[in-house]
């Protein structure tokens, strides 16, 4: 079965990744709206090419599998791309604490 573009999108995000992410900061890379990424991460992990944390929040990593499939040539383009670097904690919307944590 086929990934969507935004499946494709977070997937290959994530596998230029050296670390756990979360959703937020996923969406913030990848430039897709928070909803659209959570649906897709939820969908990537019944397919099981994504887990999560139990923790809160919730972090996402790519899996062995997850990195297969979008090794494949036809997501070429959804994983060569210079890594991003993900915002400080701090820096998302929303965070209206001020708390500073490493990402």
């Amino acid at each position: 079965m086929a990934l969507t573009e935004s499946q494709a999108k977070v997937l290959g995000i994530m596998s230029t990744l050296d670390r756990i992410e979360t959703a937020p900061v996923l969406a913030l890379m990848t430039g897709l709206g928070s909803p659209t990424t959570r649906t897709a991460l939820r969908m990537l992990e019944t397919r099981g090419l994504v887990a999560s944390s139990t923790t809160v929040p919730t972090f996402w990593q790519i899996t062995a599998n997850g990195r297969s499939v979008i090794g494949r040539p036809v997501y070429r383009e959804y994983r060569d791309h210079p890594r991003h670097a993900a915002p400080r904690y701090r820096d998302l919307p929303g965070n209206q604490s001020g708390k500073v944590r490493n990402t």
